[in-house]
């Protein structure tokens, strides 16, 4: 008989950053006929800013049992039958950086732990 137990612990550090982070414009022959002429003129068809990375700190934990064992039924037949639990929890952030979108109000709000 064979048993054991593993305990996981997973953390995941989430920082990247948006490539719009610096700003991005688009020139195209919306207005002038020419995309150039609109890059000269200052006028972008479209721009994009993007806030700097909050830097998300997520854990979780993986709790896994398990018990196993070789039963011989005759000499050719040998049947390796086991139990697995697995326990996993949902994540949290480790700054209480967490929220759910309601839909019934249309607002995001905290999520409780």
């Amino acid at each position: 008989m064979k048993a054991g137990i593993i305990i996981a612990p997973h953390f995941h550090a989430d920082k990247l950053a948006s490539p719009d982070l610096f700003g991005t414009t688009t020139f195209t022959n919306r207005f002038t006929g020419f995309p150039y002429a609109d890059f000269l003129l200052g006028i972008p068809s479209t721009a994009a800013r993007a806030y700097p990375p909050i830097g998300y700190r997520r854990h979780w934990l993986n709790d896994n049992i398990f018990v196993t064992d070789d039963f011989k039924v005759n000499s050719k037949l040998t049947l390796n039958l086991g139990v697995r639990y697995e326990y996993r929890t949902n994540f949290t952030e480790a700054n209480g950086r967490e929220a759910i979108f309601d839909v019934n109000t249309g607002k995001i709000s905290p999520t409780c732990t």
